[in-house]
């Protein structure tokens, strides 16, 4: 079972490199890629990268995030790994 985070310590990626309920968080921008994967949730997640909200209504796997970009996740079932 995922655990419910609503404040992190700044970090490049996800707990164990896995799934984490994330309510709230920004992910820095780094010097490399990296791999977002999150689950579908029930209409009201958000991810945002750069200018661009990404839906959240069906499962992704491996969605590359490019180097020099944060991503602010609102309330997903989400995975960040390099």
């Amino acid at each position: 079972m995922p655990e419910i985070l609503m404040r992190r310590e700044k970090t490049d990626q996800t707990k164990d490199e896995d799934y984490e309920i994330i309510e709230n968080h920004t992910f820095d921008a780094v010097e490399y890629d990296r791999y977002m994967s999150w689950q579908a949730g029930e209409g009201n997640g958000l991810i945002i990268v750069g200018i661009r909200m990404l839906k959240t209504d069906t499962d992704e796997q491996n969605v590359v995030l490019r180097k020099g970009f944060s991503v602010t996740v609102k309330n997903v079932n989400f995975k960040l790994v390099k």
